[in-house]
């Protein structure tokens, strides 16, 4: 069922950097190496909001500089799903999973009652707390321009 536009609330959480050219989506508080999404991303700066419904549910949509977020395309599934375990997920350059260790996005606090941007990344609450969440891409070529976590 879909919520009426005035249900939905959309929250600019602010810009950060894809250095790597790869962004996991996961729990920020999990390694890079499972119940993570591995994305071959578009570098440059990248914007962070948070939509949140009626229901509680909140989703996390990052989109790069070059990539118009009111156009029209078709969403694609990411192979596999991202494992929640700390009522949190988000987006983050690979960097910020380097050697395996989550500890820079795991630290972050949300001060903001749905979400946050990091210096490589962007963090939100869930809305449902833990679970099993669905990634879906944009893609421009073989690179992904937008991303969302639900």
């Amino acid at each position: 069922m879909e919520l009426a536009s005035n249900q939905q609330r959309k929250t600019f959480l602010g810009m950060f950097e894809s250095e790597t050219g790869v962004m996991v989506a996961g729990d920020p508080c999990m390694d890079a190496g499972g119940g993570c999404c591995l994305l071959s991303v578009k570098r440059g700066a990248w914007s962070a909001i948070v939509e949140s419904n009626g229901d509680g549910n909140n989703r996390l949509m990052v989109y790069h500089q070059d990539f118009d977020p009111e156009a029209d395309q078709e969403w694609e599934h990411c192979d596999g799903n991202v494992w929640v375990e700390t009522g949190r997920f988000g987006f983050f350059d690979a960097m910020a999973h380097s050697g395996g260790n989550p500890d820079d996005t795991c630290d972050v606090k949300i001060d903001d009652i749905e979400g946050t941007v990091c210096q490589m990344g962007a963090i939100a609450y869930t809305g449902w707390g833990d679970g099993v969440f669905s990634c879906v891409v944009i893609k421009q070529g073989h690179r992904v321009v937008a991303a969302m976590l639900h």
